[in-house]
């Protein structure tokens, strides 16, 4: 019986990191019920530049694995973070990342919702 590697266990180990390490977020896919999981939430300052002037602003990623979401993330999803309470956010654009194994996912917030 050969020796299982690397290759083949990676994506159960990000999965077991993310569910050791990472933030616990709540996701909603129309016409599903609410997913709680552990994720990679990178809450960073991007500066966007305007006519004269720059201004920072947050630009939160989140890491969403291909295993439990196999489709790419849509706008109609909804996603509420620890870190900021009583807010919530839809996908704003979704990219493989460097493994192959997740979603990098931006977000933008749904006022009212």
């Amino acid at each position: 019986m050969p020796l299982p590697d690397l290759e083949s266990r990676t994506e159960k180990l990000f999965s077991k990191s993310d569910q050791l390490l990472g933030d616990t977020i709540t996701v909603v896919m129309p016409g599903s019920d609410p997913v709680t999981i552990k994720r990679q939430v990178s809450h960073r300052d991007k500066t966007r530049v305007l006519d004269f002037a720059a201004a920072t602003a947050q630009d939160i990623l989140i890491e969403l694995d291909k295993a439990t979401f196999p489709t790419r993330p849509q706008g109609t999803w909804r996603i509420t973070l620890p870190r900021l309470p009583g807010r919530t956010f839809a996908p704003a654009g979704a990219n493989t990342d460097e493994s192959g194994f997740y979603w990098e996912v931006g977000v933008k917030e749904v006022k009212g919702a």
